[in-house]
Formats: structure tokens, C-alpha cells, sequence
């Protein structure tokens, strides 16, 4: 009798397009925060990575040698880590993306020949390293930042 109301099916239809709409903007949150989250994770990886390499620079050559390969350093914020030092001491060093990112092949010991293999360390004059930290992120997946850099004994 001329009264506007809904009627059952129009109501069913408009709480269908709303809850699909209301899981959209859930999953886009979800989405985001979860982003944020391993944003902030790399930052922080970034940032111990830094640290450490400024702590490398004022070791002698010798020293860095001396370091270990693999260590566990607590991070805030990070979980299962792992650092990661790899140094190269033959000339030729590695190929491949790495090979380049380091700008091999390298003079490490100045004598003028970048095929010498496993120079001693007593003759390494510029180290290229590669330091890498591995965790668990935000997602449940590893996660990785690799940092490159030479050091050097002067």
C-alpha cells in the first residue's frame, strides 16, 4: 500500500555486497600492516648490517680474517638471525651477479695480477666482503639483506 520498505531479498542482497566489501578492506589492512611490518623488519637488518660493517673498518686485516663466518646477533625486533661475513681472498673471486656487485676481478694484494689464488693474509692489502643477515619475517618467510663492501689495511 505504497509504503516504502525492504523486503527480505533486497535486505540479503545489501548485507552480501557489504560483507564483501567489509572482507576487502579487512584483507587490504591486513595487506598493509603485514608490508609495514617487513619494512620496518629490513630497516632494522639494514641498520645492524651498517653497524657491524663500521665495526669491520676498524679492524686490521688480520682481525676481519679472524672474525667468524657465522654469528647469531640479537636484533630488536628480528627472530632467528643470522649474520653472515664471507671475505675473498682469491683474485678471481666469484662470478655472476656477486661477482660483479664486488667489481671482480680485483688486485687484492697490489702486485699487479687479479689471477692469484688465496692471497696470505699478511699480503692483502683490499678485502672484498660480502655480509648478509638472514631472519624470519613478518610473514613466517626468510628474509635477506646483503651488503657488500671492500676493506682495506691503510
Amino acid at each position: 500500500m505504497g509504503q516504502a520498505a525492504f523486503s527480505l531479498i533486497e535486505l540479503m542482497v545489501a548485507m552480501t555486497i557489504l560483507s564483501i566489501a567489509l572482507l576487502a578492506f579487512g584483507g587490504a589492512v591486513s595487506t598493509s600492516t603485514t608490508q609495514r611490518q617487513l619494512s620496518e623488519e629490513r630497516r632494522a637488518a639494514e641498520q645492524a648490517l651498517s653497524s657491524y660493517l663500521e665495526q669491520l673498518r676498524t679492524m686490521t686485516i688480520a682481525q676481519v680474517l679472524a672474525e667468524p663466518a657465522t654469528a647469531t646477533p640479537t636484533i630488536p625486533g628480528l627472530s632467528g638471525v643470522t649474520r653472515t661475513l664471507t671475505v675473498y681472498r682469491d683474485e678471481p673471486g666469484p662470478g655472476g651477479p656477486e661477482g660483479a656487485a664486488l667489481g671482480f676481478p680485483v688486485d687484492i694484494n697490489g702486485d699487479g695480477d687479479t689471477t692469484d689464488m688465496a692471497v696470505p693474509p699478511a699480503e692483502v692489502l683490499v678485502l672484498p666482503t660480502r655480509l648478509s643477515l638472514t631472519w624470519v619475517g613478518a610473514a613466517r618467510s626468510p628474509m635477506e639483506v646483503r651488503l657488500y663492501a671492500y676493506l682495506s689495511s691503510f
